[in-house]
């Protein structure tokens, strides 16, 4: 499972959405008509490296490499 969380962006700060649970991105990806659009990595939220959007207009931070 890849982890991702899902956030928002608000003055160029990502803020986790309320109720907001881990998810499986791979999971997202397969209800999602469309590709991620790779926004930029990031530091100070581990496990997760990397920002997308996907065409519904989300964010989610995904963790690189996340292995259960």
């Amino acid at each position: 499972m890849i982890q991702c969380l899902m956030v928002y962006e608000l003055n160029g700060s990502y803020h986790q959405v309320a109720e907001a649970e881990v998810e499986d991105w791979e999971e997202i990806l397969d209800d999602v008509e469309g590709e991620p659009q790779l926004i930029e990595s990031i530091e100070g939220w581990p496990p997760y490296t990397h920002v997308y959007r996907i065409p519904d207009g989300s964010f989610y931070l995904v963790a690189s490499g996340t292995q259960d």
